[in-house]
């Protein structure tokens, strides 16, 4: 499993990824994948925790080559 701990927003699935307030994130691979946007914690100083978006991606057995892009700047939509 691959995940990527998100800026705190509003963001959503597409097709090969997510896209959401601060940029987009998208996956290319040689086999299977499952994509997933999911709830999951970060801590910005001792003591404290929030809670942020997540996006997991999950390979098949058969998968090699996994390759993501980062694109910064707001949602395009």
């Amino acid at each position: 499993m691959i995940r990527w701990h998100l800026s705190p927003g509003l963001w959503r699935r597409t097709g090969a990824g997510v896209v959401g307030p601060t940029g987009v994130v998208t996956v290319r691979a040689d086999g299977e994948v499952a994509l997933a946007l999911t709830d999951g914690w970060e801590s910005p100083c001792y003591g404290r925790r929030r809670r942020l978006p997540v996006f997991e991606i999950r390979c098949g057995a058969a998968t090699r080559s996994v390759v993501s892009a980062i694109r910064f700047g707001g949602d395009p939509a």
